[in-house]
């Protein structure tokens, strides 16, 4: 038995658990009333109140929420529907599928920092020794704040040089053994590979692995490969306990998704509206970059052109003369290189979906022809003017540039441009440049910039 179960069995009383549970039930059916996008959200996820040494206050993964029955106690009924409502707003903003690579307890705590400024904002209460962080404004976003956080935090101690003949960015594995020796025994570190943070979150390398067995850990995911209980970092949640767990899996996530953006749609059309319901509807799909501008070299020297009597040519018509003008039709073919190595997740597949269709919907391309790769090339789909695009990863080894870009030297179409998206964790320095332009957009937010290609654009991309 752990000593956080044995505290949590010695020092807290007995509570009337089937009490607890209709409190916390009451708090939902408020929520309908008070909030009824939110409810109408979370009446599909499934919640529970329950003793649970693992989540000593409350806690979600985006397909539960639980309530201990010894924190819910502690609470007024106004508090209780704060903490309700602040659950629940983890899993509408689906913070759980959004942390990437970043220190658990630290987005846990930015994420707080937000949710508890919001339902304040709406007169709500919530319970005691939550986040508050006043330069926090509602405007920020997650990764902003969490970045800003992140900066402040003191510098780590420096780690031990690389055993010789390492070779650097294996999409997040390490090389070594390590066990964590857990109190009594009973927690010991899990394996598992680590990864560098987004959005120019450089101070952690990635690397890392360690052997062992055993349970352990809490709400806020320490104990885990990114960030060990007591290093130090605010976890978030009540009493820094944390309250958010990954999701299990990214097969739920479109449902919820799509769940979430009809829930807001209909809030909207019934004049529900609020700006955290704009801020989901325009969030959700929407693509990071502005790639009109970004292409626009592909834009002016690839794009077919043709005349038609849609558009008369000026020229002539004051004149009464009906001549044809010159139309451009579309940029030709375009190219797409996908890193499917095993640091590409199907949440940021999604993403990059998002990208191409805004390429396509920008530049009209004859055709886009997504070439899927890690060390080799493991799958190619081409979509058509009109087609969805639809991103199933395909693939999960390590990452190698080279293949696609001989794809593009033995292919016989005619490309205005290539575009790969990665993580940029891969050598360059030994590709031949092509005739046609090239776009490297680097999902990592700074792998490119400190390896930068020998050629071609750099463009970051936020995933």
């Amino acid at each position: 038995m752990t000593s956080l179960a044995k505290t949590l069995l010695v020092t807290d009383p007995i509570v009337d658990v089937e009490y607890e549970r209709k409190r916390v039930e009451t708090a939902y059916n408020k929520l309908g009333i008070r909030e009824p996008f939110v409810a109408a959200v979370m009446s599909k996820i499934k919640r529970e109140v329950v003793v649970d040494p693992r989540i000593p206050t409350a806690a979600t993964n985006g397909a539960w929420v639980k309530y201990n029955p010894n924190f819910t106690a502690k609470c007024t009924d106004p508090q209780l529907f704060g903490l309700v409502l602040h659950e629940s707003l983890h899993v509408i903003l689906m913070h759980m599928w959004r942390r990437g690579q970043r220190h658990p307890g630290l987005w846990n705590y930015a994420n707080d920092a937000i949710i508890n400024l919001y339902i304040r904002s709406r007169g709500y209460e919530l319970p005691e020794n939550g986040v508050d962080v006043k330069w926090v404004t509602e405007a920020m976003s997650s990764e902003l704040v969490y970045k800003r956080m992140k900066d402040e935090l003191p510098e780590p101690p420096e780690k031990p040089e690389p055993p010789a003949g390492g070779k650097p960015c294996e999409d997040g594995e390490g090389e070594g053994e390590g066990e964590e020796e857990g109190e009594e025994g009973d927690d010991k570190g899990g394996s598992g590979s680590g990864g560098g943070d987004d959005d120019d979150d450089s101070a952690d390398d990635g690397s890392g692995s360690g052997s062992g067995s055993g349970s352990g850990g809490s709400a806020d995911g320490s104990g885990g490969d990114e960030g060990p209980e007591d290093d130090g970092i605010p976890k978030g949640g009540w009493d820094n306990s944390g309250d958010l767990l990954d999701a299990d899996d990214e097969a739920s996530k479109a449902d919820l998704e799509a769940t979430i953006i009809t829930a807001a749609q209909m809030a909207k059309t019934c004049g529900q509206g609020s700006a955290l319901i704009d801020r989901i509807l325009g969030d959700i799909g929407k693509p990071s970059v502005n790639w009109e501008d970004v292409c626009r070299e592909m834009l002016t020297s690839s794009a077919r052109t043709d005349f038609s009597f849609s558009r008369p040519n000026r020229r002539y018509v004051w004149q009464n003369i009906f001549m044809p003008s010159l139309l451009s039709e579309a940029v030709g073919a375009l190219l797409i290189g996908f890193d499917v190595s095993g640091s590409m997740s199907q949440s940021e597949a999604n993403q990059v979906a998002a990208e191409i269709t805004a390429i396509a919907s920008d530049l009209n391309p004859e055709f886009v022809e997504v070439v899927y790769c890690d060390t080799r090339i493991t799958k190619v789909e081409r979509f058509e003017q009109g087609d969805d695009v639809v991103l199933n990863v395909v693939g999960g080894g390590g990452t190698e540039f080279a293949p696609v870009f001989d794809y593009l030297a033995a292919s016989e179409e005619q490309y205005a441009g290539m575009i790969y998206f990665t993580d940029m964790c891969a050598r360059t320095s030994h590709l031949v440049q092509p005739d046609i332009p090239v776009i490297w957009a680097d999902t990592s937010g700074h792998y490119g910039k400190e390896n930068p290609p020998p050629f071609g654009v750099l463009v970051d991309v936020k995933l």
